[in-house]
């Protein structure tokens, strides 16, 4: 049985839902989120054999959803995971752009810690940072994410300004945390 499938760009495909011997198929649709409509085209067939009278065929459509398995889920989650992070990329590239020409980032207000992802913040931080030089951010990567080289920059600031950040806390050494005491060296250079 013939049907067609269009796509999401408009392009349209047809197929063939093979039948078995009773008159009977399937068509399993596996990524349908990327097609925008299916239609079939069933059609009643005469009898070479007899041709006095035509045979008449009933055209009963069955829809059926399987449930998700438990790794399906999980695909579909890191699917959708990823998808936000471009969005939330893509925002902070759009809040950059209207920052842009002032070449600052402006005031640390808030807390920024390890595993922070995709944030506007996280991104001025790295900035400043990196303006701090290679001895403090070497790798110099700018991303929104807070991880492992940004946190360990954060811990070399700490230690530069240790008297100011570090003593009044009673630490010896940085703890890659941006809380208020490292927010406010920030914010004074």
């Amino acid at each position: 049985m013939p049907y067609l499938v269009e796509n999401l760009e408009g392009q349209i495909t047809l197929k063939f839902i093979n039948l078995d011997q009773n008159q009977k198929g399937e068509l399993e649709l596996k990524n349908h989120r990327a097609n925008r409509s299916i239609i079939l085209i069933p059609s009643s067939q005469t009898s070479i054999v007899n041709t006095q009278s035509p045979l008449l065929y009933q055209f009963v459509l069955t829809f059926s959803a399987a449930p998700r398995t438990q790794e399906q889920e999980q695909v579909l989650i890191a699917d959708l995971l990823e998808r936000i992070a471009e969005l939330q990329k893509q925002i902070a590239a759009l809040r950059a752009l209207i920052v842009g020409d002032t070449g600052t980032c402006g005031i640390f207000e808030n807390n920024l810690y390890f595993g922070m992802r995709n944030n506007f913040e996280v991104t001025c931080l790295q900035e400043f940072l990196k303006s701090q030089g290679p001895s403090i951010y070497p790798e110099g990567i700018v991303s929104g994410n807070f991880f492992t080289l940004t946190q360990q920059a954060v811990i070399r600031f700490q230690e530069k300004y240790a008297d100011d950040i570090l003593a009044p806390l009673n630490l010896d050494k940085g703890t890659g945390y941006v809380g208020p005491s490292t927010r406010n060296i920030m914010n004074s250079i």
